[in-house]
């Protein structure tokens, strides 16, 4: 019995073992996603997605890449392209320049010389055109140190390396819910780097109010470690965004019921210029670019960010709770006016004989500070406070519209100091030693609305004219976006 017992701990030990072998293998990471994301004024997303892995296997190549859709993200014209480098060139010369494209590039000319000096020079200085290549793609090629998205690619100065050029291939696409595999063309031999191009249309990113755009932008979710994840944010033209947010979060990628289905079919390599373009500017360029670094099988980097059609909508948020807060200290000033004036009633006075005494002695309309009580001079002073406060909300969601105007935002912060020491100096003194505080009262309102109009009316010219937030990008919940 005992022997049954030994034999099936180690029998488990065998199972467990490799298993948790793959699981830490699982952990090296070796794929980059880089993405390049126009959001529109349609509410839809057209994404470019470049992703580099590499084939972990020491012995099988890898013929497929697997790629799932974030919860919530929906996507349609899905299209995937592998990118191949094209054949390193041997050193011999497959192909040289003639004689006469020879004289072209000279520019010491070769008059008094006969033609078999001529020769003889155009024999040491022919170019070649042409090298003797081997393979048909270099499949030792490392595309993530090669590409303009690559650190190393402008450290080393990208101005002195080659023009790189590729060969593409369309892929064929399988679906599975929301699973996609990519079947290579060419596929990835043990501990070799590969390249892929997914371009797609996305939707449920983008909500819209009243012209006011929120997005949460979703990178894919891939089975393998992503070492980094590289996000350009761009808006379409005319339209206005905010600094983006970024964040990390664990998607489960639903298995779907759905059976397998063939997508785009694949055709042969080609070269195409246009998608040289759009491969070398992915991840790079955008009106905001943000980065991730070590993702788990099966995390999720979420961009986070709103733009709107005109700036002031930007900040639609912070009017409203502004908007909101001073309707509330507005009803309160008001019901707590009623209940002072409902436990002190007014004491009828001659106006007439005020008036008199106050023009024949101006003195009269002081007070002496001692017959002032402590508590009538504590609630103006947390009166004077609560209207500073507010005053600074008003001041800081005023000058967060101008934050890219220095003279403007200098102009803002003047008139919000002026007004806050009015509020919170001039109003308590002029309140306790003035014997008319209804007079008072009504000059410091209309003080205080008159510098608040002020205020208002530098803030929209110094933002109409300033052109502030991002303004001429193509990217976001909008077309015409």
């Amino acid at each position: 019995m005992f022997k049954k017992i030994c034999g099936l701990v180690i029998a488990l030990g065998l199972v467990v073992v490799p298993a948790l072998q793959v699981s830490a293998m699982s952990l090296i990471a070796t794929e980059k996603q880089y993405y390049t994301v126009q959001l529109r004024s349609d509410e839809k997303t057209l994404n470019y997605v470049k992703i580099i892995f590499e084939n972990n296997s020491s012995s099988d190549e890898l013929k497929s890449y697997t790629f799932s859709t974030p919860k919530g993200l929906k996507i349609s014209n899905v299209g995937a392209q592998q990118v191949l480098a094209k054949p390193k060139s041997g050193s011999i010369c497959k192909t040289y320049e003639t004689i006469d494209q020879w004289r072209d590039r000279q520019t010491y000319f070769y008059n008094n010389y006969s033609a078999a000096q001529i020769q003889q020079e155009y024999e040491r200085g022919k170019k070649c055109l042409e090298y003797e290549t081997t393979g048909e793609y270099d499949e030792d090629f490392d595309y993530d140190g090669n590409m303009s998205s690559s650190y190393n690619y402008y450290y080393y100065s990208y101005y002195q390396k080659p023009d790189e050029k590729f060969n593409y291939s369309d892929l064929t696409i399988q679906e599975n819910g929301s699973d996609y595999t990519v079947e290579l063309e060419k596929p990835v031999k043990p501990k070799k780097q590969a390249a892929i191009l997914v371009s797609f249309v996305g939707e449920g990113v983008i909500s819209n109010f009243l012209g006011y755009y929120s997005y949460e932008h979703k990178t894919l979710v891939s089975k393998q470690m992503v070492s980094k994840a590289t996000v350009a944010i761009n808006f379409d033209e005319g339209m206005y965004s905010r600094e983006a947010k970024q964040k990390r979060t664990v998607e489960t990628s639903g298995s779907s019921e759905y059976g397998i289905k063939s997508g785009v079919s694949a055709d042969a390599n080609y070269q195409s210029d246009s998608t040289d373009d759009i491969w070398g500017s992915i991840g790079q360029g955008g009106t905001y670019v943000k980065t991730q670094s070590n993702l788990m099988p099966g995390d999720v980097m979420r961009v986070r960010g709103v733009f709107a059609e005109s700036p002031w909508q930007l900040f639609l948020k912070e009017i409203a709770i502004t908007g909101l807060v001073l309707a509330v200290l507005a009803i309160g000033s008001v019901i707590g006016y009623r209940w002072y004036r409902k436990n002190h009633p007014k004491v009828e006075k001659k106006m007439l004989e005020k008036s008199v005494s106050t023009f024949s002695n101006p003195g009269s309309m002081l007070v002496d500070p001692g017959t002032v009580s402590h508590g009538r001079a504590v609630t103006v002073t947390l009166v004077s406070l609560v209207i500073f406060g507010v005053t600074t909300l008003l001041i800081g969601s005023m000058v967060a519209l101008i934050t890219r105007s220095n003279i403007g935002s200098y102009i803002v912060v003047i008139l919000g100091i002026v007004l806050g020491l009015y509020t919170l100096v001039i109003l308590p003194i002029a309140y306790i030693f003035n014997r008319d505080r209804r007079a008072v009262f009504k000059w410091a309102l209309t003080q205080s609305v008159g510098l608040l109009t002020l205020l208002l009316i530098v803030v929209l010219i110094v933002m109409i004219t300033s052109g502030s937030t991002s303004n001429g990008y193509v990217d976001g919940p909008m077309y015409n976006n």
